[in-house]
């Protein structure tokens, strides 16, 4: 019965993910808030029972990814960064212990996050450093897979590097 309840509340997270990203395009903010923040609590609940889990980690970092987002798109910045790093410390993680196949584009995603966020009118340092890094990272990933998307991510990160 655990394993049935695991794979429910899986799919209930995942769910609340999905309507929070629809209600993010609707800039249904606060709603979408709720969303990220019950299906987090889940995976929550999920990793301490499964705390080797590869995928309830990438599911963690992503929760973090999109409540910064959220705090990003409300001009709470510091906030932002704060989530960002907790999503960027987690797949840095992954990327380490390779538990999944695509830790490395969503490392990446972390790191453009972080180097994008509009901290100051021109981006800092540190800053910078994630965004090449994820440059580099999205230039390998393309290289290697031919996948296109890696391609207009790395264009994304190159244009947020001018800034």
């Amino acid at each position: 019965m655990a394993d049935v309840n695991g794979m429910f509340m899986r799919e209930h997270a995942f769910t609340l993910t999905k309507l929070g990203t629809a209600k993010e395009e609707m800039e249904k903010f606060d709603e979408a808030l709720q969303c990220y923040t019950m299906a987090m609590q889940i995976t929550k609940e999920l990793l301490a029972a499964s705390p080797d889990d590869g995928k309830l980690k990438y599911n963690m970092s992503v929760s973090y990814e999109q409540i910064g987002h959220i705090a990003e798109l409300k001009h709470n910045y510091r906030e932002a960064e704060l989530l960002y790093r907790q999503s960027l410390e987690i797949c840095r993680t992954n990327v380490k212990l390779g538990t999944r196949p695509f830790d490395e584009d969503a490392l990446a995603s972390s790191l453009y996050r972080l180097g994008a966020l509009p901290l100051q009118r021109k981006a800092t340092d540190e800053q910078k450093e994630c965004l090449k890094e994820a440059m580099s990272i999205w230039k390998d990933l393309y290289n290697t897979t031919g996948d296109i998307v890696y391609k207009k991510n790395y264009d994304f990160a190159k244009k947020a590097l001018r800034r």
